[in-house]
């Protein structure tokens, strides 16, 4: 708008990490540029998991952190591009070109340098890809079987990162399910507070309009299995979630807090619960799940997204 101030720097997350929405980076750069102004690309959540050109983008500086693509925690990179001049992070020694004073993790920086170069091996980021759709394809299916359950964010799985996808439950508080699935072995997140560090909820999902207390966030990874999405089929769509639905005993007036018990001891599924989480199971295998994740070794032991016990968060 005319009269309005100029902004000094133009911030853009490239994919989402609560939600997975993919934002159209290229076309933000480019009006950044036609428009003088700077712009950061947070590309945290999308490299390893998207193709990814950074020289093709463009941008001023680009963010990125190795422990989401399976690297070292603790390690990252700031991309600058050439021309930019910055005043230092930290003033001292002249490491990092004197942008950042202080002894570099050089072991952490190897590992970051394996991984990405590993990655870039063939088609291996798109076959993970795909491999990654079909398997969250399997989850919606189990989870959208309960009422009350929908889609947070892009319901294209084309719009939003290929392996996590945003729930929210209808009636149903986040805390006593995170606890009642992580008793069954499997690991979410929720955008609630009492399910996080913070004391606040997730400013994404509350900006969208979405009950950050009601959202549930799945993710899958190259170790996922058929026996790790029956174990969230048999503790979701027939325990958990499904009990504490119908019961609508998620929330306890009486003391105010989650009544976490009542959900995290539901029985186990019905028989009947049983078999429509088979014939989900059944009808996705046919369209070869098990093949698209064939030729896709792990060569990476240090990637965390999903562990033995299950789907992670």
């Amino acid at each position: 708008a005319r009269g309005a101030a100029r902004p000094a720097l133009v911030h853009c997350q490239w994919a989402n990490h609560e939600v997975g929405t993919i934002q159209p980076a290229h076309e933000i750069v480019a009006l950044c540029r036609a428009a003088d102004i700077p712009i950061h690309v947070d590309a945290c959540a999308a490299v390893g998991w998207v193709p990814t050109d950074l020289g093709a983008l463009g941008a001023d500086l680009v963010s990125i952190s190795a422990h989401k693509f399976g690297g070292p925690a603790g390690i990252g990179a700031l991309v600058i591009a050439p021309g930019n001049r910055y005043d230092p992070l930290m003033l001292g020694g002249q490491q990092e070109r004197a942008r950042r004073a202080g002894f570099e993790n050089a072991t952490a920086i190897a590992g970051f340098g394996a991984v990405a170069e590993l990655l870039l091996h063939g088609d291996r980021i798109e076959g993970e890809a795909r491999a990654n759709q079909v398997r969250v394809a399997q989850l919606l299916d189990i989870a959208q079987a309960v009422e009350g359950v929908s889609i947070v964010g892009d319901p294209d799985p084309d719009g939003r990162l290929p392996h996590l996808v945003c729930l929210g439950v209808d009636g149903v508080e986040a805390e006593p399910v995170v606890v009642g699935l992580d008793r069954a072995g499997i690991s979410v997140h929720s955008g609630s507070a009492c399910s996080s560090e913070s004391l606040e909820p997730s400013p994404v999902l509350a900006s969208m309009g979405v009950d950050p207390e009601k959202s549930l966030r799945l993710s899958v990874g190259w170790s996922t299995t058929d026996d790790d999405i029956g174990s969230f089929a048999a503790a979701f769509a027939g325990g958990y979630v499904y009990r504490a639905v119908k019961s609508n005993a998620a929330w306890s007036p009486a003391c105010g807090r989650c009544a976490t018990t009542a959900v995290a001891n539901a029985k186990a599924p019905e028989p009947t619960a049983q078999g429509r989480v088979k014939s989900v199971l059944a009808d996705r295998r046919r369209h070869g799940p098990a093949r698209l994740a064939e030729g896709l070794p792990d060569e990476r032991s240090g990637r965390r997204d999903l562990r033995l016990r299950g789907v992670v968060g």
